[in-house]
């Protein structure tokens, strides 16, 4: 895979000095209340489902990806628990990240349908105001500092190329309400994998409907868009999300994946959870324009099937091997070199 393009990637969901993003938002439309931080660090203790039950069903989840430049050196960034370090950090790609200007980056912008068609409707009215939402919207970056000239999505209505709402420019959005957040590996040393990084932004659109439909209602949907910035063309690229669902309590939760049906999941060990009680729910993320070419777990341990240390580790676990490299097991058929652990 040669990594200069743009990569898509739509998913649903239904010591060291450590940097952790400071902005943090939430959707909060539906039966779902979900954060998402401004170093692309989704949920960090926080969706909450049924909302207002105070019952998380996800812990935290990670955007994983490593690829090989033309000399064959790794390049790896990821995250899990930020407890050793970072691999991502809020924003843009930039020059200077001590700029003034750049600690506006520090957001996780958010927006609703209903924000943005009040504002297509009103925008020409004598004493309007835009709105916060739609003014703030992260749609041009500083190109004096290096940052791209475009960066969140945005309707330009008078086509003069720059986000202009005061004459009518909105957000574009999925959903009826959406959070946006930037990222990227380049602003420090990784010292979460150890990792050289990869020189890229990663682009994050989640969002949510309100809706009276029982799946669509429980759902949370999330697109993300993955840029190199550097130079470097990528081989052996490999993209990965690192999730850990506590599903109401931590200690009895089972996992596994239909790479059929193309999502994974966690499911409770018996018909009674400490948090959720009696029937607790099964909490599923699926790929939905990706295939899932693997599924692996680690252990919290330091076996070679235990907690990466490496950015060689790192990567042997989005390439659905081992940290030894070796190959994963068929638990039904015990053959070697299986690509999803704990099929359906």
């Amino acid at each position: 895979m040669n990594l200069k393009t743009i990569s898509l990637l739509a998913i649903l969901f239904s010591s060291q000095l450590v940097l952790k993003g400071q902005a943090t938002n939430t959707l909060d439309i539906n039966q779902i209340r979900a954060s998402f931080e401004s170093d692309a660090t989704l949920f960090d203790g926080t969706f909450e489902v049924p909302q207002g039950s105070f019952n998380n069903s996800i812990y935290i989840g990670q955007v994983w990806i490593g690829g090989l430049d033309s000399s064959g050196q790794l390049h790896m960034t990821a995250q899990t628990y930020r407890q050793q370090g970072n691999d991502l950090f809020y924003g843009p790609i930039a020059d200077n990240y001590l700029d003034p200007t750049y600690n506006q980056h520090d957001d996780v912008a958010k927006v609703g349908i209903y924000n943005i068609n009040d504002h297509i409707l009103n925008y020409t009215s004598p004493g309007y105001i835009v709105p916060p939402e739609i003014a703030d919207w992260p749609a041009n970056g500083n190109v004096l500092n290096g940052e791209a000239a475009t960066l969140a999505p945005y309707v330009d209505v008078n086509s003069n190329g720059t986000y202009d709402p005061a004459n009518g420019d909105y957000p574009f959005i999925y959903g009826t309400q959406a959070v946006y957040f930037i990222a990227n590996d380049a602003r420090r040393p990784h010292t979460e994998t150890g990792g050289l990084p990869m020189g890229i932004e990663i682009h994050g659109m989640a969002y949510a409907l309100s809706s009276t439909d029982s799946i669509l209602s429980q759902t949370v949907f999330l697109r993300l868009e993955i840029i190199n910035r550097s130079t470097n063309n990528y081989d052996s690229v490999y993209f990965g999300l690192f999730v850990d669902m506590d599903l109401g309590y931590w200690g009895d939760d089972y996992i596994g994946c239909d790479s059929l049906r193309n999502f994974f999941y966690t499911y409770n060990a018996t018909n009674n959870d400490p948090e959720y009680g009696a029937r607790p729910p099964v909490q599923g993320c699926m790929l939905l324009n990706h295939p899932i070419s693997k599924f692996i777990f680690f252990k919290e341990d330091a076996s070679v099937q235990g907690f990466p240390s490496s950015d060689i580790e790192y990567y042997q676990y989005l390439k659905g091997r081992w940290k030894d490299n070796s190959p994963l097991t068929d638990r039904k058929s015990t053959r070697l070199n299986s690509s999803h652990s704990l099929p359906s």
